[in-house]
Order: structure tokens, then sequence, then C-alpha cells
């Protein structure tokens, strides 16, 4: 495989980061366009006589590009300005679009360095940022704050180049054959920081000629001069940081559910050996890359202080394990994965956790090549013996890293003066430890200075480099890394010391500070041991502060870096230009929800024989033949609610969970007939929350989480609150609870309760305001509470307690094992008098409930329910026996809560046979449609591309206008601008009657200039069809709609139903939003509108209905003459 020498150029190799690159672009800022152009001292290769540009309305955002003579272009820029001079802006690359706090700008790199030349080829590194605003005047204070944390984020070690990927390796360079100028599309995009700012431009057609890919990263090239007629030595040190997963230390951690990790670092060591002979000059170009990453499980830790979390289960974590090593092997080849994780007692609770998980991922995956060393136990760091404890692990690893080889490629006469590929890089080494920085970085050195020192013995012309090693360690310079203590600088300068070890040292030195950097804040901890060949006095205070400056930041800096990275990284939207279209999810059959709650009084019940399989039989009937897709367990007491444990077990008694695990997993695979797995598990004090999932179903799980709500103590301790595992089965979001609240029968405990409660539910909403009575969405499409809500009774006063409590007793009707009292098929209901009793009495239900009025509003307020309840109450029950203990006025404080809409209820129902605790167990079958993708591919950009040729410039006096009509220079023909009709669309800074189309394709009529009245008929195009819809605002030239549903004559008719966007099984509940007037609204013509108005006016509420009976008709005339 070779490639031209143009891949590299004739030049020799440059110095690094200090001299200033030449501009790219030239932006000009017109008061309704902003307008760039390529700057007239690059060479690009297009026409003298031509200028191509890009405009991009400051109003909507919508943009096109063009092309014109020099003089037509200038004198299109004085009619803009009205006569005045623009002067634009050099920058040497465009970024893209950002949107913060509903303001959009223009993002350019305005200042750049050179950090290295490969011959004629440049890598820059991004200096200083600008950001254009789309609106007259200052950004607002937000988006301010936003911006200037981009540009701090921006301005750090991020590179681009307009001839050099800097994404790709040498292999994959050069193995491509690709030829010409970077792209976005011909980049790696894993390592592409910019994807999302480019994409509202991207998806109008806009080329890509115009965007510079940029990379996170590190790049640090160092000249190794021979002696005269000896070869010299280049070292070009590159790492590229992964945009997926991306984020600060505590806030990405491990793998997500498309098999990406956390700190992913593609690190390649390349040398080029340039020498001259006989045969004329030749040059040799080496290239080791390593990976690594946090380890691939899904873990989380908050702080330095906590333990680690394993949060999915090892059988359910092994799908994103997967696709995570297939994507590696399919990158890499043979992939060895090294753990440097420690197995001393003192981190069993960090590390030890990880690497046990890691280990249960190796067992599944028995195929996977792996290496578990503990690097602190073998590596003490002291200085006479750092280099051999180096060399031994590398010693155990050394098989595996030479059998992978590395990529050599040569340009010589012998090969037509191309660079040619001459050895292959058949595998790679993956490493981590916990946060794949310090001790991850000492191991990649160690591999790379073993590779390098070998290849030199094994060529004699380089051997002076490798035997001159070996000397005292120089000393290089080092610095305190940024946060805290950046203002204590370099401690001590750069040493002239030229060998091969000390070079490779310092540079990997710097690598591992500004890894370190970009993911905690502050430098690494061990690059002073690195740069000195051990822990020197030096080596230790440095280490002592940067650990120090590390939790500095996770406490006071992270937050606001890790918003600079979501909103770099988060899709951005344009004010009123059309985006890249969705894809929405639709529903795809039924998927059923069992789950049960319990009290356990402080014992594990659960233990006693069959209590599992008869909780899992209550909750499904004992139905094989159609299992529930997901159980939930919901407990409370789980543990006992004693002061050590408050204290003690804030994040749940691991050690019972993993019993309950075993015994769970077992009896639903009894019971139910299919194996499930463990999503996840959440405790708190005596809270608990367990939830499984069929295992079939085992690829449609994503998106786990888990929450905790502290309720206790006013929100300081976790006896009361709740504990929440969120996940997604396919595109549909599950949340399921269990909590428990505030106990007490007086009205202030009632209060306690209620406002728990609404706790509770605005932890799970989008919009929490305290108080609110509006209607509040909750963020999940399916929300199930379980737990001991300790609802209390009001039962008459004249009363007798023992006839009381003797009817309720009598309402356990079910006298069988289980015992199972309430609705639903099969389910015994309660008697006549209990079910009486809980509709005067219950503090929710009934009539003369203490917070029924309180508790309905919350309820109302966040759309939530109860199923009847035909059970007679679940406390305060002797254990052991079918009777109410005479102590406390029996109550139902187990119960379900789950949404009003969407959600059929097949089963709610008490357990009186389980007798083990003081509460009977309730349960409840849940059935709800699945959301998810529709089969069949991704959304398609509305515009692909668009003709370069259209001309965007026109000659009005100084507005828009001036961009709608063309110049004699370059108007296009008729048939020219029927073939570009949709590039036109892309950007219509004229009438909009200029560009209707009367293609008999499209439906209807297209609308005149101006806005549409709410509630008019319309058709809305979605993803190339055309359907009914309404319209719900309009202004500015576009258009807010919500989607028609076919009336009852309708259904079945298939000419009919053609006309409604359900029958493409889209989610018509969503709006169509912001959509163009001028190319994405069509009317209905007067015979349909007549027969559409008679079928949906009833729809329409009055004033609505009048006004578009009025508009609609006035339309109809207008356009038919």
């Amino acid at each position: 495989m070779d490639v031209s020498l143009s891949t590299f150029g004739p030049s020799p190799v440059g110095g690094h980061g200090v001299a200033a690159a030449q501009p790219r672009w030239l932006v000009y800022c017109t008061k309704t366009l902003l307008i760039i152009t390529d700057h007239p001292d690059f060479e690009t290769g297009s026409a003298e006589d031509e200028v191509a540009f890009l405009g991009i309305s400051r109003e909507s955002g919508a943009a096109r590009e063009g092309r014109d003579t020099h003089d037509g272009f200038r004198q299109k820029l004085v009619s803009l300005s009205g006569g005045a001079s623009i002067q634009p802006r050099s920058c040497a690359a465009i970024l893209g679009c950002i949107s913060a706090s509903q303001e959009t700008f223009l993002l350019v790199a305005a200042e750049v360095t050179v950090a290295a030349t490969i011959r004629q080829q440049t890598i820059l590194e991004v200096r200083r940022c600008e950001a254009l605003s789309f609106a007259a005047g200052d950004a607002g204070s937000e988006a301010a704050v936003a911006l200037a944390r981009i540009r701090d984020l921006l301005e750090q070690h991020f590179y681009c180049s307009h001839d050099f990927d800097v994404t790709r390796r040498l292999q994959q360079r050069l193995e491509s054959n690709e030829r010409g100028s970077v792209s976005l599309s011909s980049a790696d995009p894993r390592f592409v920081w910019n994807q999302q700012l480019c994409q509202p431009l991207l998806s109008q057609g806009v080329s890509e000629r115009w965007f510079t890919p940029v990379m996170q990263g590190f790049v640090q090239l160092r000249d190794l001069p021979g002696a005269p007629g000896s070869p010299s030595v280049s070292l070009l040190l590159m790492a590229r940081r992964s945009s997926r997963h991306a984020g600060t230390r505590y806030n990405a951690r491990g793998m997500n559910d498309g098999g990406e990790v956390a700190n992913w670092v593609e690190t390649e060591m390349l040398t080029r050996v340039t020498s001259t002979s006989s045969r004329g000059p030749r040059e040799v170009w080496t290239s080791l890359t390593q990976v690594r990453g946090s380890a691939p499980v899904f873990w989380e830790q908050k702080s330095s202080t906590m333990t680690v979390s394993v949060t999915r289960g090892a059988k359910l974590a092994a799908v994103a394990f997967d696709r995570h090593n297939v994507w590696v092997a399919d990158q890499y080849g043979q992939v060895l994965y090294v753990n440097l994780l420690s197995t001393s007692t003192s981190k069993r609770e960090t590390e030890g956790v990880l690497s046990d998980a890691l280990k249960e991922q190796f067992c599944l995956h028995g195929d996977v090549s792996n290496v578990h060393i503990d690097f602190h136990a073998r590596v003490a760091g002291e200085e006479l013996a750092f280099d051999r404890e180096l060399n031994g692990i590398y010693n155990e690893l050394a098989e595996s890293v030479e059998s992978f080889g590395f990529s050599e490629a040569e340009q010589s006469q012998a090969t037509d003066g191309r660079l040619v590929l001459q050895r292959r890089q058949s595998g790679v080494v993956r490493t981590n430890c916990f946060d794949s920085l310090d001790r991850t970085n000492l191991l990649q050195y160690q591999i790379a200075w073993r590779w390098l020192s070998k290849y030199c013995a094994g060529n004699p012309a380089l051997r002076v480099f490798v035997n001159a090693t070996g000397g005292a360690y120089p000393q290089q310079r080092t610095s305190l890394g940024g946060g805290l203590f950046s203002a204590v600088g370099d401690m001590m300068g750069h040493a002239e010391d030229q060998n091969l070890q000390a070079v490779l040292r310092s540079m990997w030195a710097d690598l591992g500070d500004v890894l370190s950097e970009q993911y905690t804040g502050a430098a690494s901890t061990m690059s002073a041991a690195l740069r000195q060949g051990g822990h020197t006095t030096f080596a230790m205070l440095e280490k002592g502060w940067r650990s120090v400056n590390r939790a500095y930041c996770a406490h006071f800096e992270d937050g606001a870096r890790q918003s600079a990275l979501d909103l770099l990284l988060g899709p951005q939207r344009l004010p009123k230009a059309q985006g890249v279209p969705e894809v929405r999810r639709a529903p795809r059959g039924k998927f059923r929800v069992a789950a049960v709650s319990w009290n356990l009084h402080g014992r594990p019940c659960w233990e006693s024989p069959s209590a599992v399989s008869d909780l899992v039989r209550a909750a499904t009937a004992g139905d094989a033949a159609s299992p529930p897709e997901v159980f939930a367990f919901c407990f409370q007491e789980f543990a006992k609610l004693s002061a050590a444990n408050v204290v003690m077990l804030g994040s749940g008694d691991t050690e019972l969970e993993e019993r309950f695990d075993k015994l769970a997993l077992k009896a639903l695979e009894e019971v139910l007939g299919e194996p499930y797995l463990q999503v996840r598990i959440v405790g708190m004090v005596g809270l608990c929350v367990a939830v499984y999932v069929a295992a079939r179903l085992r690829g449609s799980v994503g998106a786990v989480s888990g929450d905790r709500i502290r309720s206790g103590l006013y929100g300081q301790a976790g006896n009361k609150g709740a504990v929440a595992v969120s996940f997604k089965l396919e595109e549909s979001s599950i949340c399921l609870m269990s909590l428990h609240l505030e106990s007490g029968a007086s009205s202030k405990k009632a209060a306690e309760r209620l406002e728990q409660l609404r706790e509770v539910l605005q932890s799970c909403s989008q919009s929490a305001s305290q108080g609110s009575k509006q209607s509040t969405l909750i963020k999940y499409d399916l929300l199930v509470l379980g737990g001991d809500f300790n609802f209390r009774t009001t039962f008459p006063d004249q009363a007798s307690p023992h006839a009381l409590r003797t009817t309720l007793a009598s309402g356990w009707t079910d006298t069988s094992e289980i015992g199972l009292v309430g609705h639903g098929e099969g389910v015994s209901s309660t008697s006549d008098d209990v079910a009486r009793l809980f509709r005067e009495c219950d503090e929710l239900q009934g009539s003369q409930g203490r917070s029924r009025t309180g508790l309905q509003e919350l309820l109302t307020q966040f759309s939530m329910t109860e199923g009847p309840v035909h059970f007679p109450p679940t406390y305060r029950l002797v254990e052991g026996a079918p009777e109410y203990d005479s102590e406390r006025d029996p109550a139902w404080c187990d119960r379900f809560l789950y949404p009003r809409v969407g959600v059929s209820r097949r089963r709610y129902a008490a357990l009186g046979g389980l007798q083990q605790s003081d509460h009977r167990p309730v349960c409840v079958d849940l059935e709800v449609t699945l959301l998810a993708m529709p089969t069949g591919g991704q959304a398609v950009p509305a515009a692909q591309a668009a003709a370069t040729s259209m001309d965007l410039l026109g000659s009005a006096e100084g507005s828009q206008e001036a961009f709608a009509s063309s110049s004699p220079s370059t108007q296009s023909s008729p048939q020219e601008q029927s073939s570009s009709a949709s590039q036109l669309d892309l950007l219509d800074f004229g009438d909009a009657g200029d560009t209707q189309t009367t293609a008999k394709a499209l439906p209807g009529w297209a609308p005149p200039a101006g806005n549409l009245a709410v509630g008019r008929l319309v058709y809305a195009e979605f993803q190339g069809g055309w359907y009914l819809a309404r319209v719900t605002r309009s202004a500015g030239g576009t258009v807010d709609v919500s989607w028609l549903r076919p009336q009852g004559a309708e259904w079945g008719n298939s000419e009919e139903m053609a006309h409604y966007l359900c029958s493409t099984n889209a989610d018509e509940t969503m709006h169509g939003d912001m959509l163009p007037l001028a190319t994405k609204i069509r009317l209905p013509d007067s015979e349909e509108l007549r027969k559409r108005r008679g079928v949906h006016q009833s729809a329409m509420p009055p004033s609505s209905a009048a006004q578009a009976t009025s508009q609609g008709s006035a339309g109809a005339i207008d356009l038919l003459g």
C-alpha cells in the first residue's frame, strides 16, 4: 500500500509551538449576514477570478454557498453595508455554530500556532477562539459565562490541520490511500470534537470544506540530530482523546451503553529516521500505538472519599463490554487488556471492587487476553530501582507486545519517491488503572522506550542513540498544573541533555501532565518521578501538591468544566433554520412490568423458604407462558433502622443485597420459566430496590442509573426517603422506586408525608418548581412508586376497636398459602365492609382522609394515580397470624402509584399469606406501550447537497433582499434554477413567492408570504411525506403544527389513512416545530379543504375554527384566482 509523497511533502521537519500560522478564512459581519470567504493569501486551488463564499442569516441561521467575481462580491458587500466599509475578521478555522442560553454564535479559531511541521504539513494548536453573535449587541450574561468556559476549554491543547489528518494514526492514513485536504467525513469521528457544532449547517447542505475538524489531545515534536554523515532522528508524540463519553474525573467513569469508555486516549509514538547514502536520501517512519481508557464496566464514584459502586449486573453489562471489545479489535487487531489496579486491603472498597467487576467480564468473555498487575506493589519508585521495576512489568508483557509489532513506512528512490507501508501493527495494549492517568502513563512510556531502544539497537546506524543512554537523569521542566497552584509555574528549566531516553522521558511526562489536566484539572502526580527516574524528594513534594490540586479542582472547578464539555459536545440548533430531521420513537407493541413492595421490619424475611418465589408468583400469576419483561422488588426496612445503620449504611447493605440477588435470580427463572438479569440494585439504610429484566432483552436495556433521596432528619438521613433505578427499554424510559415516608397519625406527620412525597415526585420531573400546582411533566414514560407510604386511617370514633379489627381481618378472603386479595384475574376480592371502610377512612382515597385534598392535588399535578384498593389494610398485623395488632390502628400503608395515562393495570393485590413481618406485601402488574425507534434506518437530511454555483448575493439596497436576485455575472439558466430549487429553499432571502413550486408531486398549494392563522388546516412535511396538521404558531416565516389523527370513519381506509402521520408509525403526539413556511407547509386545495373541514371542524376550538374557516376560504380564492 502506498501514498504519493504529497502525504508528507518534500520539506524537512520543523520546530513546534512557536510560530503563528497563516489565516485560512475571512469573516464579514454585516447587519443581516455572516459571510465567510477564503483568505486571499491561502492557496485553495480555486479559479483566481472567483470568490467562493458561505452566507449565514443572522436572523434564522439559514445558510447557503455561492460564487462570484471579485468585483461582484465587493459590490454586494457595499450594497449590504449601505456604502460603509466592512473590515473582515481573519481566522484559522471555522469550528461551527454553538447555542448558549438561547443565543447563537459562530465559533472560530482566531489564532493558532504551529505545534509541529512535518515536511510541508503543519499541525496547528488553537490559541484563541472568538464567538461571533448572530444577534446584534453583546452576549447576555449567562451566554457570556458559558462562552468563556468554552474558550477556556478550546484554548488548551486542541489541535487541527488543513493538510494533515490529526485524528488518524500513520497506519490508517497510509492504508486508506486518501489524498487531498482534511475533512470531517475523512476524519475519525471518535476524535473529532466539533462534529455537533458543524451539524446545523451541514444539515442544510453546506459543504464540509468550510469546517476544520479539531481534536483534543497532545502533540510534541523533538529532534535528535545525529553526527555528520549519520542519520538524524525526530520523535513525534501524539495523543488523541475521544469525544465520546467525555467528561471530568468524577462525572465520566467507566463505560456507557455504546461501549465507549471514559478518558479514552489513543497514543501514537512516531519516529522519523532520515539518512543519505549513495542511492540517495532515505526516510523511514515508524509508529507504535497504545490505548488507554477507564475500566470497561459500569461504575461510579462520587468523590475520592466514597467507595466505588458497580452500577449494572455483570451479565447485563456484558452487552456493552462486548461492543467495546469488538470495536477495539476492529480498529487495532488483537487486544491485550492490562489492568494496573491495586489489590491491597486499603483499597478493597475502591480498586478492589473494580478489579472484581473486570474479572467477571473476562470470565464471561473467555477469549479476551488480559493481565492484572498491581502496579503500586511492583513499583515502589525508589531512584535506584525505578528502571528495574518498570522493566520487570514490561517483561511480563513483552511476548504479546512484540508479537503485535509496529507500523513502518519507507520513502526512497527504491519506492519511486512514495511513502510505502512496509510493516503493520497487528495488535494493541489497552491499559487502565483507576483514572487511566499516572500509572498507565508510566507503563505506556516503558513500552514505548523498550520498543524504541530495541529498534535502534537493531539498526547499527542508530545504536549511538541508545548507547549514550544510561547516565544521570536530567533535570527536566515541571509545573504543578492548572488550578489552585498554577501560579507556581515552571520550577525547573529545560535540560540540554539530548540522549534518547532523557528526551523520551520528558515527552511522556509532558503527555501525562496534559492528559491529567484535561481529565482532572491538575497535572499528573507521577510526571516528576518519570522525569527524574524515581520518587526523589522533589518528586514526592510535587506529588503531594498535585494531589491537593486535584481535590480542589474536583470540588470547585469540575462542575463548570463539565458544563462546558456538555455544551460543546451536545446537539446545537440554529434560531429558525431547518435542523437535522429527527427520527422519532414510535409504538412497538407492549411490555409488562411486575413489582412487589414489602416492609420487612428489619429482618431478611425473603430468606424464608419459598418467600421470593411466592412474591414472584403473586405478582405474575406464575404465568410462564407470558412472563413480564421487567420485575422489581421494593423493600423497606431491608436492614434494621438502628442509629448505627442510619450512619453506616448510607449506600445500603451490599452483603445483604448480594444474598438477595442470588435468590431473586433463581426464583424468577424457576417461576417464570426464563432467565432474568439484574439491571441494578440501589440501597440506602433500610430502603432497597432491585430491578431485573428478561435476558432475551439484554440488548435493549440502556441508560441505567440509580438515585437516592434522603428525607429523614430534614434531608440528612436515609432512614426515610426513596431509592430509584431508572433505565431505558428500547426508547421507553422507566423509573422504579422504593420509598418509605414519615410515620405517625397526627396532622403534622401527615403534612410531612405530603411534602416528602412531593420531593420524591419532583426529583422525577422536568420542572420542579416548589409549591406549583400546575401540571408537571414527569421525565419518564413509566414511573412506578412502591413502598410504605405510611398512609393512616381515620376510623369513626364510635367504632369498637375489636369489632373493627375483626371486620378488617375477615377481608383476607383467600386462605391459600399466598393469600392473594385484591384486583385482577384470578385474585380474590376483599369483603364489602372492608371496601367501604377504605373509601371512607383512607388518608389518600377516603372521603374522611386527613390529607386527601393535598395528596389528590399532588397526584393530579404529576399525573399519577393508584388502582382500586380491594385488599384489607397491610399494617399492622401480628407476625405469623392473620390478625391485626391491638396497639396500632390498621392502615393501608403499602401501596403502588403509577401514571394516569398510557398504563393498563392487570393486577393490584396484597399477599395475606406472607406473615413474616408486621406488614403484608403488595404487588402490581402493569402493561405499557413500548416505544422504539422506527426500523429501517436513520433520518435523511432534508438537503443532502446543494450546487455551489447557486448565487447567494444579490443587488438590493442594504438588506436581505440583496441576496435574493442574481447578478448578471452569476445568473443561472432556467434549467439550472429548476434543478437547484432545493438550494433556493435553504435560504430564502427574497419574497417567498419567488421560491414557490407547483410540482404536481406536492399536495395542494404553496402558502402565500406572511403568517398563517392559528388553527389553520395544512399539510406539513415529515421525512419526505405530507400529512394533515393544525397550525399552533406562525411567525417569522416558520410554523409550528400539531399532527391530526384520523376520525373514526377513516380508520381502516388506506387511502384516507395516508393523509395522517400515524400511518407511518411515527410518534404523532410530538409537534412539528419551526417548520419553514415556504418549504414545509402546503395548503389544501378548495375541494380538499371542504372535505376535511367537515371532518375536523368539531375538533377545533370555536375561535380557531372560525378564524381558520374565514382565512381558509379566502386563501383558496386567492390561490385559485
